[in-house]
C-alpha cells in the first residue's frame, strides 16, 4: 500500500525534473564543503551542484580548480528550465544569477584549461 496519497498539480513534473537533474550527473554525489553559505553536492574537480533555495543573489563568486575548465548551467527548479551559460569557467570567476528563489547552478568539468597561444 502506498501512503501519502496521490500527487497533484505540478508535483509530479517537479519531482521528474529533479530526478532528471540527478540522473544526468555522476553517481555518488556527496555533500561538499566548498563554501559555508550555500548547500552543494558533487564530485570534487568534476561536478558541482549549488542550490540557492529561498535566497535570491544577483551574482556569486566562485573559486574552482584553475587547471580545469567547467561548463556552467543555471537551473530554475521552479520553472523547470536549464540555461547553459556561454564559455567555460576556471579558477576565480563571477556568475550573474537571475535573483529569483529556487535557483541552482551546475558546473561540469569539460577538460583541462588550455593556455592561449603565445
Amino acid at each position: 500500500m502506498v501512503e501519502g496519497g496521490e500527487l497533484r498539480g505540478s508535483s509530479p513534473a517537479r519531482i521528474a525534473f529533479l530526478r532528471d537533474v540527478l540522473e544526468d550527473g555522476p553517481r555518488g554525489l556527496e555533500p561538499l564543503e566548498i563554501d559555508w553559505d550555500i548547500p552543494s553536492a558533487g564530485v570534487e574537480g568534476e561536478y558541482y551542484l549549488f542550490y540557492y533555495g529561498f535566497t535570491q543573489p544577483r551574482f556569486r563568486r566562485f573559486l574552482l580548480d584553475p587547471s580545469v575548465a567547467y561548463s556552467a548551467e543555471i537551473l530554475d527548479t521552479w520553472n523547470m528550465t536549464i540555461d547553459r551559460l556561454p564559455g567555460v569557467f576556471h579558477g576565480r570567476f563571477t556568475i550573474d544569477l537571475p535573483a529569483r528563489p529556487y535557483i541552482a547552478l551546475r558546473f561540469r568539468a569539460v577538460g583541462p584549461v588550455v593556455a592561449p597561444d603565445s
